[in-house]
């Protein structure tokens, strides 16, 4: 006759692994994320754009110049699309292609693109 004495045992480590497991997938468990667009090697009007949060109406610093704060109007996996000051910003997550609109002129830098999380 099989013993059940070792029963809950194995019942709270089979629920263990399979909260261990779904854990994993979840990007909550980083307590710090930052994206950042470096364009100081290139002509662009800044030097870096940096995002701790990527979600639609988020805000995001930008380093060396006059207007220092973008915020995000749309984003995917592939792009961020982003008011600065009277102009638009378009980056891209894949490239680090930076795309500036601003009184209808269209520039495009190739920036660096970083992601750390923590």
């Amino acid at each position: 006759m099989p013993s059940y004495a070792s029963l809950p045992l194995v019942l709270t480590l089979v629920l263990a692994l399979a909260t261990l497991s779904s854990l994993t997938e979840c990007r909550f468990l980083s307590r710090f994320s930052q994206e950042s667009y470096d364009c100081s090697t290139v002509s662009a009007p800044f030097s870096r754009v940096v995002f701790s949060d990527v979600f639609e109406g988020a805000t995001g610093v930008v380093e060396g110049s006059t207007i220092g704060e973008v915020t995000i109007i749309s984003a995917s996996d592939t792009y961020i699309n982003a008011d600065w000051g009277k102009g638009r910003i378009q980056l891209w997550r894949d490239t680090g292609r930076v795309v500036t609109t601003n009184n209808r002129i269209v520039r495009t830098y190739n920036c660096k693109h970083a992601k750390f999380k923590m």
